[in-house]
């Protein structure tokens, strides 16, 4: 199997389609209220996607691959229950 392809649902995925799924699975799990939007659920699935992959990878490599910021990736790192990296890396610097 490719680097980055798994297996989901019995079927192969390519790592772009995997964090896409993830996405929409957070989505489909999440109660949203006035203050939350589709697309913010959505980004943060993806996120989380990509700490639970490799959560040692810096804030910026996630925030590119996942088409968002390092402040997006801060806010999801931080709700989740393993600390972030304390290395000057993880800042995205």
């Amino acid at each position: 199997m490719p680097p980055g392809w798994g297996r989901d649902d019995a079927q192969l995925h390519c790592l772009s389609c995997r964090r896409t799924l993830a996405g929409e699975r957070a989505v489909e799990a999440a109660e949203l209220d006035q203050t939350e939007t589709v697309t913010r659920v959505r980004t943060a699935g993806m996120i989380r996607f990509e700490l639970e992959r490799d959560p040692e990878r810096s804030n910026s490599v996630i925030a590119r691959v996942c088409r968002t910021s390092v402040p997006a990736v801060l806010r999801v790192r931080g709700g989740m229950e393993s600390p972030a990296p304390a290395s000057p890396a993880s800042t995205g610097a």
